[in-house]
């Protein structure tokens, strides 16, 4: 049986991640609430939720990508 949830994504904003990955801005029927997809792994669970407009789907792209870039400076630092 088809996932009815995921059959009716429809990506529609893409961002290039500098490892490789790419972060998508999804919408999905039946009430085209916007969600934040990776296309390998999995989003963390705090960014995981629905978003009911692009501006604040987007607010949350950049905090996860901001995160991002803290925790791998941190890494650095510690593995220095």
């Amino acid at each position: 049986m088809l996932d009815q949830t995921h059959a009716a994504e429809k990506e529609f904003h893409t961002i290039d991640l500098d490892n490789g990955n790419r972060l998508s801005l999804v919408r999905r029927n039946p009430y085209g609430h916007i969600y934040l997809k990776l296309n390998k792994g999995n989003i963390p669970e705090k960014f995981s939720g629905a978003y009911t407009t692009v501006e604040r789907a987007l607010e949350a792209s950049q905090k996860y990508q901001s995160e991002r870039t803290e925790a791998k400076k941190e890494l650095k630092v510690k593995n220095a």
